[in-house]
């Protein structure tokens, strides 16, 4: 991502999202939030490895 010089700006960008997401939230909501954006990061991951695979099976023909 280009929009973070380095690794510390973008944990801080993520904290202050977690404290604006968490504003007015109960703990059953927060739990509901965490369990979502768990499941949204392992797709990604999933997605990452997979898109990895595909290129280089390409670049292999």
């Amino acid at each position: 991502m280009k929009y973070f010089n380095c690794g510390e700006q973008l944990i801080t960008a993520a904290t202050l999202i977690a404290f604006k997401l968490a504003r007015g939230k109960n703990t059953e909501e927060l739990g509901t939030l965490a369990a979502l954006f768990t499941v949204i990061g392992d797709e990604l991951a999933l997605l990452a490895i997979e898109k990895d695979k595909l290129c280089d099976s390409q670049t292999d023909k």
